[in-house]
């Protein structure tokens, strides 16, 4: 009787084993694959092909390339004005007005473009400063806006 009670407990613990196995298992499999996911959506948020000319600006390297900062630019009316800015709208790079496709445009649309088209480049540090960010949105790096947004 001793024998069997044993065995059977034994069987027991062993079938409970093997589901918690089979649980882990494919928990960890979920978990990996939406690591890869969330690790493919950051890379083509930080792309040269979605920042253009900000990626430099707003991706930098640090402890021989291990770690990296992501950095959005802050633009302020007053800090416009207080650089004697000038408007100078122009369409964003990709954007010809004669052959202009409304549906390629807004696939495009982003705060790249928006800077772009008030006429600020990266090089025109002057008129913006860069923030920290601690991660993306939504796999997008996001704009700032420093101010009132309504009355």
């Amino acid at each position: 009787m001793g024998d069997s009670l044993t065995d059977w407990i034994s069987a027991i613990s062993s079938t409970i084993a093997a589901a918690i196995s089979i649980i882990t298992v494919i928990t960890v499999y979920v978990a990996a694959r939406q690591l890869l996911t969330e690790h493919r959506a950051y890379q083509m948020g930080l792309s040269q092909n979605t920042l253009g000319p900000w990626h430099d600006k707003v991706k930098t390297k640090h402890l021989l390339g291990l770690q990296q900062e992501i950095c959005t630019p802050t633009i302020t009316l007053p800090m416009l004005l207080k650089q004697d800015w000038r408007p100078n709208f122009v369409f964003p790079s990709g954007v010809q007005l004669g052959r202009l496709d409304p549906e390629k445009a807004l696939a495009k649309a982003g705060w790249v473009n928006f800077v772009e088209a008030l006429g600020l480049r990266p090089q025109d540090d002057k008129f913006y400063h860069m923030s920290a960010q601690p991660t993306l949105v939504n796999g997008i790096v996001p704009m700032r806006w420093a101010g009132k947004d309504r009355e």
